[in-house]
């Protein structure tokens, strides 16, 4: 069981000098007391996002215990073979036969990880929607068909977010991956496509957008054929104004 799953007096007596059970550990600068201490950690090299947040809600909670000259938390950096590092917490559990808050403090959190596995929703949803924008960008898109502004990630996000909610759900804990055809799809619904145009003088003058260059030209050629003068050049998609 999960330290979270016990009452806090059972979860104490489990807790302390935990880390003699680690396999193959060394705890090199430990504590006078170390068996008073527990080891807990909360994220590693190749942590998904969910464990980041639930990692940054348990630092926030406990940085008020790692204060002063003899504090009750610790923080701890260790090698690790399978995940390069792995990151967390030294916790005295007890002081003069006591509970500490800080153990108090990490106890409350782990028993509502235990209930459910956010600690904090909304610095959670701001890591899902960086991390799907960042691989929006990675993915990119074909510049030679499209034109959008510097923001476009955000505002393909939203209409994938509208229209397609799949292509950027969280997938593997690392946020959305939207496909090169997805964000084109995006792209081309928000307007940004670059469009080819041919102009000409018939009864007056006459203007027709073509998604394709070759279809530009062989309607210039079927208009020359039928005694016309066309000609037809690239038109990139107006920039909305930033609202301000």
């Amino acid at each position: 069981m999960r330290l979270g799953e016990f009452d806090l007096e059972t979860a104490a007596r489990e807790a302390r000098g935990n880390w003699r059970k680690f396999d193959s550990f060394a705890w090199h600068d430990r504590p006078e007391d170390c068996e008073e201490w527990a080891i807990v950690y909360t994220h590693n090299r190749d942590s998904d996002l969910l464990d980041q947040s639930n990692a940054d809600a348990i630092d926030k909670a406990l940085a008020p215990f790692a204060d002063g000259d003899n504090p009750d938390v610790r923080a701890e950096h260790h090698g690790h073979w399978a995940c390069g590092w792995i990151d967390g917490y030294a916790i005295r559990v007890c002081r003069n036969g006591q509970i500490t808050e800080a153990f108090r403090a990490y106890h409350a959190l782990a028993a509502r990880l235990a209930d459910y596995p956010v600690l904090n929703e909304e610095d959670f949803s701001r890591r899902e929607y960086e991390a799907t924008l960042e691989n929006l960008r990675n993915e990119g898109f074909d510049s030679d068909y499209f034109a959008p502004p510097e923001e476009w990630a955000g505002e393909v996000f939203s209409w994938l977010w509208d229209h397609k909610q799949s292509a950027v759900e969280n997938r593997d804990g690392n946020g959305g991956y939207a496909t090169k055809e997805e964000i084109a799809e995006a792209l081309d619904a928000l307007g940004y496509r670059i469009l080819w145009v041919v102009s000409y003088v018939d009864t007056g003058e006459v203007r027709e957008e073509y998604r394709e260059e070759w279809e530009a030209q062989e309607r210039c050629e079927a208009l020359r054929a039928a005694g016309f003068f066309p000609t037809y050049s690239q038109c990139l998609p107006e920039r909305k104004p930033t609202e301000v």
